[in-house]
Formats: structure tokens, C-alpha cells, sequence
């Protein structure tokens, strides 16, 4: 008896699990930026630590949104944003100016000295790789005068933003270790 193995997966997985974990594999993102700032990706998570108040630590306050925009070529990240609202189109635009601007000057306002060499991230890029978020709810072309091109993925394919979805990965293993981490609980199967 034929039976169709991604027919199978889906009805044991549900088909948006059985889409991001069992589709074939037919591109590589490497190929979408073939020089730096041809491609921004930008996206969001909510960071899993749960901050208190400085006032008195017996308070949660909750956990931030963190966005990061990532450079396709070089893997670095351009530009970032921390929030303790939800996800939204303002801090979006935080992550994008940030991207935009000397981390030179930025890291001066916080107290620390860099030379342009260890963070080279400014300026606007060719693109942005969004995902179905705040890119698509407002007419995110008008924030650059249709000078850079806009892209969405599809929802619920963080495999098409790799780059940006990585760096999340390796700030969870980093903060891991700190007071108030949410660890994250196994799923069965």
C-alpha cells in the first residue's frame, strides 16, 4: 500500500508544523545578498528573561521585545531595539534608525569606546526581509521614499530569515545563565 509521507507527516504534526519541519529544502539564503547592505532582515521575540523593577526587585515588570536587523552579507547586526511593549511599528523603526546610524557615536552615548572596525554596520541598505508583521500592517515603502524595497515572508517560515533568526538563537544561549531566564518547556512527541 502507497502512502504519502507528507500526507502522513501532516496528519501526525498538523500541517504548519509538518511545513516548517519536513518541506524540502530548494534555495539557499545566502544567495539573496551578494554584497553588504543589499539585504536588511529585521524581526522580533520576546526575550525570554523577565526583568524587575529597579526600584524593587520584588516586581516583575515583565519581558522585553527585543528587534534585531541583521546585514544578509555579513551576518552582523546592523541595528537593534528593546521594548517592553509588544511588538509594534514604533520600535521597528527604532531597530531601523539604529541600523542606519554610526554604532561609533552609539556606543559613545552608553559609555563605551569602539573604532569603526569592530561594528562597520551603518547605513541604508537595498531591501528589507520581513516577515508579516509590522512591514505589512503600515505602508512601510513610504519610511524610505521607495529607495529601499520592502520583502514579507510567508508566516510561520523563520527559515527564510535565517540570519536574523540565528543571532536570536545565540542571545538565548548568552543570557541563558542570568537570574529571571525563562526556560522553555520540552514538547512532547
Amino acid at each position: 500500500e502507497y502512502r504519502d509521507k507528507q500526507k502522513v507527516l501532516e496528519a501526525r504534526e498538523g500541517p504548519r508544523r509538518a511545513r516548517l519541519n519536513h518541506r524540502p529544502v530548494l534555495g539557499d539564503s545566502s544567495r539573496l545578498s551578494q554584497w553588504p547592505y543589499a539585504t536588511y532582515q529585521i524581526d522580533a521575540t520576546v526575550a525570554d528573561v523577565h526583568l524587575v523593577s529597579a526600584f524593587d526587585r520584588s516586581r516583575l515588570i515583565g519581558r522585553p521585545v527585543l528587534y534585531l536587523v541583521t546585514d544578509a552579507f555579513s551576518r552582523m547586526i546592523a541595528g537593534f531595539a528593546v521594548s517592553l511593549s509588544g511588538p509594534s511599528w514604533d520600535c521597528a523603526l527604532e531597530a531601523v534608525a539604529n541600523a542606519f546610524t554610526s554604532k561609533v557615536a552609539y556606543c559613545k552615548t552608553l559609555g563605551i569606546e569602539i573604532n569603526h572596525a569592530e561594528w562597520p554596520t551603518e547605513g541604508m541598505p537595498e531591501s528589507f526581509l520581513a516577515d508579516n508583521g509590522e512591514f505589512e500592517g503600515y505602508n512601510a515603502t513610504t519610511l524610505t521614499n521607495d529607495r529601499i524595497r520592502v520583502s514579507n515572508t510567508p508566516p510561520f517560515f523563520p527559515d527564510w530569515k535565517p540570519f536574523v533568526e540565528s543571532r536570536f538563537g545565540l542571545i538565548k544561549e548568552r543570557i541563558r545563565w542570568v537570574p529571571g531566564f525563562v526556560h522553555s518547556v520540552p514538547q512532547r512527541g
